[in-house]
């Protein structure tokens, strides 16, 4: 997966800023520590930023500016879970690494709006 990973994000650093979301709560994430108790980080990404992005095979590495305020980060192929390259719309998402906190609460929110909407449940949950 990370191969795959690696492959999209060269592929849409190529075109210009890329947003990506990710888990910042994983072991093998490296942010300021404001960020990392969040359920999900988006970061964007670009070569024409000035840091260097070193992409390898456990995770991508740069330094990032908070506030103003670099900082030496990590972001592991297997936290993050969506690309978007803002310059021609490419997207990609890998659902099965969305943390299960987020996909329970998309499901809750589907369930709420899916009731509001037709006063009837999603799949006949009541």
């Amino acid at each position: 997966m990370s191969a795959e990973k690696r492959q999209h994000l060269e592929s849409m650093l190529d075109a210009g800023i890329v947003r990506i979301t990710l888990d910042p709560t994983r072991d093998d994430v490296v942010v300021p520590l404001q960020f990392k108790q969040q359920e999900s980080l988006t970061l964007n990404l670009s070569r024409n930023f000035g840091a260097i992005i070193a992409l390898n095979d456990d995770a991508v590495r740069t330094v990032l500016s908070f506030n103003k305020v670099d900082y030496p980060c990590v972001l592991s192929w297997a936290s993050i879970f969506d690309m978007i390259c803002e310059a021609n719309k490419q997207h990609k998402q890998w659902l099965k690494d969305i943390p299960e906190r987020i996909r329970i609460r998309l499901l809750h929110e589907v369930f709420l709006n899916d009731r509001q909407r037709t006063g009837k449940t999603t799949a006949g949950l009541a």
